[in-house]
């Protein structure tokens, strides 16, 4: 069985086995940093942690050549993560 540090060694460890773009590591971030900070700024932090789930979507966007492609792609992995946030507050009751 694994101690507490090896397990986190573990965790946080870099693959090198795929080739990463910066546009993907924003691209994550924003799609999960985004609808926590909205839960939050609701006064409703577990709500928005459940959507940020959906920033995970984000993680299979194939990045294209040109700053647009990378764009488009973006918009369509993002598009349904806002449309959940959007809708998240909606059910919740809160508005904006």
């Amino acid at each position: 069985m694994m101690d507490g540090r090896a397990h986190l060694t573990e965790a946080f460890r870099w693959s090198r086995e795929a080739e990463v773009e910066l546009a993907e590591i924003l691209a994550l971030g924003l799609g999960m940093a985004g609808p926590a900070a909205v839960g939050a700024a609701m006064g409703n932090l577990p709500l928005g942690m459940m959507a940020a789930l959906g920033g995970l979507a984000a993680g299979g966007v194939g990045m294209g050549a040109s700053a647009g492609a990378q764009l488009r792609a973006l918009g369509r992995a993002l598009a349904p993560v806002g449309l959940a946030g959007i809708l998240a507050a909606l059910v919740a009751g809160h508005g904006w």
